[in-house]
């Protein structure tokens, strides 16, 4: 087998880190042996005994088989006293429903762990008797809105269809954490000759990536980093395609998107439709400013999502291939904020190499998610971010978009948080 081209979407998921880069054994070296290989033993003729001899044989054997089945009946009491007991006995405080204590930092093979994210009801955003009109901003749409209640507090073309671009990985995100579980975060992830193939040469080319080469990957927890600071469209495919596992990285990415729209059927959204998570440019991946605030607030109920939208950036632990073809187990790798002025780049930087330092007049800002439509030098520009109090008891969402430089759209967020809050 060529070690840089897997076979399997992902390593093993019980499987550590490869320490070497030694090839598997090969399975037809492995013995298996089956039970018609074991020859038959012949059958041993016995000489007849005395009448006297074979009464006491049986009379013992009778004796021995009595008292194996008191033993046998013995144990058995004892063991449904025992059970009847533990579960008579009440649970500790730390003990989930499921079985797992609330300390353990490993789940079992047998317990997987609990799903990462099962959201409450939707709020739809609703204009309210307060709501303003927003004006004297360079976003063709916008919206503000109360993260706790959903009141828009100003909007501006708040329900007019646009590309979310990659504002799209919010939802993404959010399907992801409903379809994990805690014992998925730790499993090995890798970009397999399919999964890079799609994405590089194939539908996604030319879009963000972050993995170089086939057989490099990272944790699953990494990958969904990835796929909301950095932005990369091959961390999608690799998360999508661990949680549906059908015969192609298509057929993944298919059964991932059905899951994205059955979430925008049960939250009640009437303006959104994906036909892919990576945020890709088509006539059916649409959604409008109010449904993606929506979108957020939702998002910003599961506690992991929040930490990857408001991550600056991310140093990990990756594994992979070096430009030798040896396998690396562990080597350092990052990701850089799309948002944040981390290394130079992200909306804030292009926004402070304008304007100066970016600095809410009565609120910080949280996080978020980017988006960018176009090629050569015809870009537009989107945001979805969430900024909060200085106690952060209120947190509040803003959407901006199709601004045609990245500065503007970080200047028209920064006026409706400044001057929009009632």
């Amino acid at each position: 087998m060529n070690p840089r081209n897997p076979m399997t979407p992902e390593r093993d998921r019980n499987t550590k880190q490869r320490t070497g880069n030694a090839p598997p054994q090969d399975r037809q070296s492995i013995y298996m042996g089956r039970v018609d290989d074991i020859p038959e033993e012949p059958q041993l003729r016995r000489r007849p005994e005395s009448l006297a001899e074979e009464e006491r044989r049986a009379g013992i054997a009778t004796v021995v088989f009595s008292v194996t089945v008191a033993a046998v009946a013995l144990l058995v009491c004892l063991l449904v006293a025992v059970m009847t007991v533990r579960t008579a006995l009440p649970s500790h405080g730390n003990a989930k429903p499921d079985g797992t204590n609330a300390g353990t930092t490993e789940p079992t093979p047998s317990d997987p762990g609990a799903i990462l994210f099962s959201p409450g009801a939707a709020v739809l955003p609703k204009s309210g008797s307060n709501t303003k009109s927003i004006g004297e901003i360079s976003s063709s749409y916008a919206v503000l809105i109360d993260a706790e209640t959903g009141e828009i507090l100003a909007g501006k073309d708040a329900d007019k269809r646009f590309s979310p671009a990659s504002m799209t990985k919010v939802m993404t995100l959010l399907v992801a954490c409903e379809n994990l579980k805690t014992g998925d975060l730790t499993q090995d992830v890798t970009n397999t000759e399919e999964i890079h193939n799609y994405v590089r040469a194939g539908k996604y080319r030319g879009l963000t990536v972050h993995w170089a080469d086939v057989g490099d990957g990272a944790e699953l927890l990494d990958q969904l980093y990835g796929i909301g600071v950095v932005s990369a469209a091959d961390c999608v495919m690799m998360v999508a395609s661990y949680i549906c596992k059908k015969a192609t990285p298509a057929e993944n990415e298919a059964a991932f998107v059905d899951l994205m729209n059955a979430e925008v059927e049960k939250m009640g959204l009437q303006n959104t439709h994906f036909d892919n998570p990576v945020g890709y440019d088509s006539e059916n991946n649409y959604s409008t400013a109010s449904d993606m605030a929506a979108i957020m607030m939702r998002a910003l109920q599961c506690e992991l999502i929040r930490q990857i939208l408001s991550t600056p950036s991310r140093d990990f632990s990756a594994f992979g291939y070096n430009k030798n073809g040896d396998f690396v187990p562990a080597y350092n790798s990052h990701f850089y904020s799309t948002l944040f002025n981390v290394n130079g780049s992200g909306r804030i930087a292009a926004y402070e190499k304008k304007y100066g330092t970016f600095k809410l007049a009565s609120l910080s800002l949280g996080g978020g998610k980017t988006g960018t439509l176009g090629s050569g030098s015809n870009y537009v520009y989107s945001l979805v971010s969430f900024a909060q109090t200085a106690d952060k008891s209120k947190t509040y969402i803003c959407v901006t978009g199709e601004t045609s430089g990245g500065s503007e759209v970080m200047k028209d967020a920064k006026t409706i948080y400044d001057n929009y809050i009632n």
